[in-house]
Protein backbone atom coordinates (compact mmCIF):
# COMPACT_ATOMS: atom_id res chain seq x y z
CA UNK A 1 0.00 0.00 0.00
CA UNK A 2 0.73 3.95 -0.71
CA UNK A 3 2.10 6.10 2.15
CA UNK A 4 -1.15 7.38 3.34
CA UNK A 5 -0.88 10.63 5.57
CA UNK A 6 -3.16 11.24 8.02
CA UNK A 7 -5.52 14.76 8.27
CA UNK A 8 -2.82 16.18 10.74
CA UNK A 9 -0.02 14.85 8.95
CA UNK A 10 -1.10 17.12 5.24
CA UNK A 11 -1.70 20.01 7.59
CA UNK A 12 1.48 20.29 8.98
CA UNK A 13 3.35 19.63 5.72
CA UNK A 14 1.62 22.31 3.86
CA UNK A 15 1.94 24.66 7.26
CA UNK A 16 -2.19 25.09 7.49
CA UNK A 17 -4.84 23.82 10.00
CA UNK A 18 -7.05 20.77 10.13
CA UNK A 19 -9.48 22.88 9.38
CA UNK A 20 -8.57 23.86 6.05
CA UNK A 21 -7.83 20.09 5.04
CA UNK A 22 -11.48 19.38 6.14
CA UNK A 23 -12.57 22.34 4.23
CA UNK A 24 -11.13 21.26 0.94
CA UNK A 25 -12.46 18.17 0.91
CA UNK A 26 -16.15 19.67 1.76
CA UNK A 27 -15.56 21.89 -1.14
CA UNK A 28 -14.53 18.99 -3.40
CA UNK A 29 -10.74 20.23 -3.96
CA UNK A 30 -9.03 17.26 -2.51
CA UNK A 31 -11.16 14.66 -0.75
CA UNK A 32 -9.13 11.72 1.38
CA UNK A 33 -8.21 8.45 -0.40
CA UNK A 34 -9.42 6.37 2.74
CA UNK A 35 -11.77 7.02 5.41
CA UNK A 36 -12.62 4.96 8.26
CA UNK A 37 -14.85 6.05 11.06
CA UNK A 38 -13.52 9.64 12.00
CA UNK A 39 -10.29 9.15 10.61
CA UNK A 40 -9.08 10.38 7.18
CA UNK A 41 -5.84 9.12 5.37
CA UNK A 42 -4.47 10.95 2.07
CA UNK A 43 -1.89 8.65 -0.37
CA UNK A 44 0.56 10.39 -2.07
CA UNK A 45 -1.16 11.55 -4.95
CA UNK A 46 -3.91 13.24 -3.41
CA UNK A 47 -0.86 14.59 -1.08
CA UNK A 48 0.47 15.44 -4.48
CA UNK A 49 -2.72 17.16 -5.41
CA UNK A 50 -3.26 19.38 -1.79
CA UNK A 51 0.39 20.80 -2.42
CA UNK A 52 -0.82 22.16 -5.98
CA UNK A 53 -4.34 23.76 -4.57
CA UNK A 54 -2.04 25.26 -1.48
CA UNK A 55 -0.09 27.05 -4.00
CA UNK A 56 -2.91 28.07 -5.61
CA UNK A 57 -5.10 28.96 -2.96
CA UNK A 58 -1.48 31.44 -1.76
CA UNK A 59 -1.93 32.58 -5.32
CA UNK A 60 -5.49 34.24 -4.30
CA UNK A 61 -7.36 32.05 -6.80
CA UNK A 62 -10.80 31.55 -6.54
CA UNK A 63 -12.30 27.69 -5.46
CA UNK A 64 -14.08 27.56 -8.96
CA UNK A 65 -10.95 28.08 -10.82
CA UNK A 66 -9.18 25.64 -9.03
CA UNK A 67 -11.59 23.38 -9.61
CA UNK A 68 -11.81 23.99 -13.26
CA UNK A 69 -8.00 23.44 -13.55
CA UNK A 70 -7.45 20.27 -11.72
CA UNK A 71 -9.97 18.41 -12.87
CA UNK A 72 -9.10 19.17 -16.75
CA UNK A 73 -7.15 17.08 -18.78
CA UNK A 74 -6.49 19.96 -21.02
CA UNK A 75 -2.23 20.83 -20.23
CA UNK A 76 -2.52 24.42 -22.74
CA UNK A 77 -5.59 24.95 -20.50
CA UNK A 78 -3.66 24.83 -17.73
CA UNK A 79 -0.86 26.81 -18.70
CA UNK A 80 -3.51 29.59 -20.32
CA UNK A 81 -5.00 29.30 -16.51
CA UNK A 82 -2.05 29.80 -14.73
CA UNK A 83 -0.91 32.45 -17.14
CA UNK A 84 -3.66 34.04 -16.81
CA UNK A 85 -3.41 34.87 -13.38
CA UNK A 86 -0.06 35.14 -13.16
CA UNK A 87 -0.47 38.15 -14.99
CA UNK A 88 -3.43 39.62 -12.77
CA UNK A 89 -0.90 39.45 -10.47
CA UNK A 90 1.24 41.34 -11.87
CA UNK A 91 -1.22 43.87 -12.17
CA UNK A 92 -2.29 43.50 -8.57
CA UNK A 93 1.71 44.07 -7.73
CA UNK A 94 1.94 47.10 -9.81
CA UNK A 95 -1.19 48.72 -8.28
CA UNK A 96 0.33 48.08 -4.73
CA UNK A 97 3.29 49.63 -6.05
CA UNK A 98 1.51 52.43 -6.74
CA UNK A 99 -0.15 52.32 -3.62
CA UNK A 100 2.66 52.19 -1.72
CA UNK A 101 4.04 55.37 -4.07
CA UNK A 102 1.08 57.44 -3.22
CA UNK A 103 1.11 56.78 0.85
CA UNK A 104 5.04 57.85 0.67
CA UNK A 105 4.00 61.25 -1.08
CA UNK A 106 0.84 62.21 0.81
CA UNK A 107 3.14 61.26 3.57
CA UNK A 108 5.67 63.63 2.96
CA UNK A 109 3.23 66.38 2.26
CA UNK A 110 1.89 65.67 5.48
CA UNK A 111 5.17 65.49 7.59
CA UNK A 112 5.99 69.48 6.31
CA UNK A 113 2.46 70.39 7.71
CA UNK A 114 4.36 69.11 11.04
CA UNK A 115 7.40 70.63 11.03
CA UNK A 116 6.73 73.72 8.82
CA UNK A 117 3.16 74.57 9.53
CA UNK A 118 1.85 78.32 8.39
CA UNK A 119 5.25 78.72 6.43
CA UNK A 120 6.64 79.76 3.63
CA UNK A 121 9.26 77.52 1.64
CA UNK A 122 10.58 77.93 -1.94
CA UNK A 123 10.21 75.40 -4.49
CA UNK A 124 12.43 74.77 -7.40
CA UNK A 125 9.76 72.36 -9.35
CA UNK A 126 6.89 70.27 -8.24
CA UNK A 127 3.71 68.90 -10.32
CA UNK A 128 0.32 68.66 -9.95
CA UNK A 129 -2.25 66.55 -11.68
CA UNK A 130 -6.01 67.20 -12.55
CA UNK A 131 -9.13 66.20 -14.83
CA UNK A 132 -10.40 69.32 -16.68
CA UNK A 133 -13.44 66.55 -17.13
CA UNK A 134 -14.17 67.32 -13.40
CA UNK A 135 -14.30 70.95 -12.45
CA UNK A 136 -16.51 72.64 -10.37
CA UNK A 137 -17.69 75.74 -8.87
CA UNK A 138 -19.21 77.25 -4.69
CA UNK A 139 -22.52 76.50 -6.90
CA UNK A 140 -21.66 72.85 -8.15
CA UNK A 141 -20.60 71.03 -10.64
CA UNK A 142 -19.65 72.85 -13.68
CA UNK A 143 -18.95 69.51 -16.30
CA UNK A 144 -21.62 66.76 -15.43
CA UNK A 145 -21.42 63.13 -16.62
CA UNK A 146 -24.32 64.16 -19.34
CA UNK A 147 -22.13 67.29 -20.45
CA UNK A 148 -18.58 66.09 -20.62
CA UNK A 149 -17.77 62.18 -20.74
CA UNK A 150 -13.78 62.83 -20.32
CA UNK A 151 -12.70 61.48 -16.82
CA UNK A 152 -9.74 59.82 -15.93
CA UNK A 153 -10.18 56.41 -16.37
CA UNK A 154 -7.89 55.00 -13.56
CA UNK A 155 -9.85 53.73 -9.97
CA UNK A 156 -6.42 54.19 -7.61
CA UNK A 157 -6.08 57.77 -8.89
CA UNK A 158 -10.04 58.51 -8.66
CA UNK A 159 -10.28 56.91 -5.18
CA UNK A 160 -7.21 58.99 -4.18
CA UNK A 161 -7.80 62.30 -5.43
CA UNK A 162 -7.78 65.11 -3.93
CA UNK A 163 -8.75 69.01 -4.63
CA UNK A 164 -6.85 71.29 -6.33
CA UNK A 165 -8.46 74.98 -6.90
CA UNK A 166 -7.48 77.18 -9.42
CA UNK A 167 -7.95 80.92 -8.22
CA UNK A 168 -8.02 83.46 -10.87
CA UNK A 169 -8.84 86.73 -8.58
CA UNK A 170 -6.88 86.58 -5.40
CA UNK A 171 -4.16 89.09 -6.94
CA UNK A 172 -5.86 90.74 -9.54
CA UNK A 173 -9.20 92.04 -10.68
CA UNK A 174 -9.62 89.56 -12.78
CA UNK A 175 -13.28 88.04 -13.37
CA UNK A 176 -11.97 84.54 -14.39
CA UNK A 177 -14.30 81.89 -12.03
CA UNK A 178 -12.12 80.28 -9.37
CA UNK A 179 -12.35 76.42 -10.16
CA UNK A 180 -11.96 73.44 -8.51
CA UNK A 181 -10.47 70.47 -10.13
CA UNK A 182 -10.63 66.71 -9.19
CA UNK A 183 -6.71 66.56 -9.14
CA UNK A 184 -3.88 64.09 -7.26
CA UNK A 185 -0.35 64.04 -6.77
CA UNK A 186 0.74 61.30 -8.43
CA UNK A 187 0.49 60.79 -12.58
CA UNK A 188 -1.94 58.62 -14.98
CA UNK A 189 -1.44 56.84 -17.85
CA UNK A 190 -5.18 57.90 -18.49
CA UNK A 191 -4.90 60.73 -21.35
CA UNK A 192 -7.66 62.88 -19.50
CA UNK A 193 -4.87 63.49 -16.77
CA UNK A 194 -3.39 66.95 -17.26
CA UNK A 195 0.09 67.86 -15.39
CA UNK A 196 0.97 70.67 -14.48
CA UNK A 197 4.41 71.45 -14.03
CA UNK A 198 5.02 74.38 -11.67
CA UNK A 199 8.23 76.37 -11.11
CA UNK A 200 9.95 78.51 -8.87
CA UNK A 201 7.07 78.73 -6.57
CA UNK A 202 6.36 80.20 -3.31
CA UNK A 203 4.49 77.52 -1.22
CA UNK A 204 2.55 78.25 1.92
CA UNK A 205 1.87 75.67 4.25
CA UNK A 206 -1.75 76.79 5.78
CA UNK A 207 -2.95 74.68 8.60
CA UNK A 208 -5.97 76.09 10.15
CA UNK A 209 -9.75 76.64 9.21
CA UNK A 210 -10.95 78.29 5.73
CA UNK A 211 -14.14 80.18 5.22
CA UNK A 212 -16.66 80.60 1.61
CA UNK A 213 -15.02 83.78 1.23
CA UNK A 214 -12.03 83.04 0.80
CA UNK A 215 -10.54 85.62 3.70
CA UNK A 216 -7.59 83.16 5.04
CA UNK A 217 -6.34 83.05 1.51
CA UNK A 218 -6.16 86.87 1.12
CA UNK A 219 -4.72 86.72 4.97
CA UNK A 220 -2.06 84.26 3.67
CA UNK A 221 -1.06 86.51 -0.04
CA UNK A 222 -0.51 89.46 2.16
CA UNK A 223 2.18 87.79 3.88
CA UNK A 224 3.16 86.31 0.93
CA UNK A 225 3.80 89.71 -0.34
CA UNK A 226 5.92 90.81 2.85
CA UNK A 227 7.79 87.76 2.44
CA UNK A 228 8.74 88.81 -1.25
CA UNK A 229 9.38 92.30 -0.73
CA UNK A 230 12.01 90.73 2.85
CA UNK A 231 13.49 88.38 0.32
CA UNK A 232 13.35 90.47 -3.20
CA UNK A 233 10.89 88.12 -4.82
CA UNK A 234 8.08 89.09 -7.40
CA UNK A 235 4.82 87.39 -7.31
CA UNK A 236 3.35 86.51 -11.08
CA UNK A 237 0.20 88.79 -10.82
CA UNK A 238 -0.69 86.96 -13.74
CA UNK A 239 -0.56 83.60 -12.93
CA UNK A 240 -3.29 81.92 -10.82
CA UNK A 241 -2.86 80.50 -6.83
CA UNK A 242 -3.15 76.68 -6.77
CA UNK A 243 -4.52 75.57 -3.59
CA UNK A 244 -3.89 71.78 -2.88
CA UNK A 245 -6.40 70.40 -0.63
CA UNK A 246 -4.31 67.80 1.22
CA UNK A 247 -6.63 66.45 4.30
CA UNK A 248 -9.09 68.40 7.20
CA UNK A 249 -10.18 66.78 10.08
CA UNK A 250 -11.86 68.47 13.50
CA UNK A 251 -10.24 69.09 16.74
CA UNK A 252 -12.47 70.41 19.21
CA UNK A 253 -15.20 70.13 16.92
CA UNK A 254 -13.62 72.75 14.29
CA UNK A 255 -12.43 71.44 11.18
CA UNK A 256 -9.09 71.96 10.53
CA UNK A 257 -7.55 72.28 6.79
CA UNK A 258 -4.02 71.21 5.41
CA UNK A 259 -3.66 73.46 2.46
CA UNK A 260 -0.58 73.46 0.07
CA UNK A 261 -0.60 77.16 -1.55
CA UNK A 262 1.50 77.77 -4.45
CA UNK A 263 2.17 81.43 -5.43
CA UNK A 264 4.21 81.77 -9.19
CA UNK A 265 7.37 83.20 -8.80
CA UNK A 266 8.70 86.02 -11.73
CA UNK A 267 11.77 84.72 -13.37
CA UNK A 268 15.12 86.87 -13.53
Amino acid sequence: MDKLFRTGDVAKLHDVTSDTVRFYDKEGLVTPTIKKQKYRYYDLNATTLFSIVTLLREMKMPIQSIKELIYTEDYNQILKKLSNHTQSLIEQKEQLERKINYLNEFNKNLDVFEKKPNTFELINQISLYLCEGQSFSLEGVVNDYDACGNYVDDQLWNRTSLIIKLNNRINTNSKIEDKYYCGNIMDSECNETKVIHLNNILKFNYVGAIDENSKYLEAIFEKALAYCKLNSLIIDTIAPVYELFIMSHKVDDTDKHYISVFFQLQTN
